[in-house]
């Protein structure tokens, strides 16, 4: 259960950093948005582009944290 929470925050991560600032956003992405990303697209892992999609679909759905961290890197692409 731990690998597959690893894996999906990684390629969620993956999905909405930007390569320049990956690791400072990355950190706020994985605590804002793992358990959106677990409750919402679990079963899209490893996909990063089916995962990336399942967020975007689920945009109003996202806490509110997450859906700040997902704007924030949807921004920077």
């Amino acid at each position: 259960m731990r690998l597959s929470q690893t894996v999906l925050a990684v390629a969620v991560l993956a999905c909405v950093s930007s390569a320049a600032s990956a690791e400072s956003i990355r950190d706020r992405q994985e605590r804002a948005c793992q358990a959106d990303a677990m409750k919402f697209c679990k079963d899209f892992v490893p996909d990063e582009e089916k995962i990336a999609a399942c967020m975007g679909q689920h945009r109003a759905d996202l806490s509110v944290n997450c859906g700040i961290v997902y704007d924030a890197g949807m921004r920077k692409k």
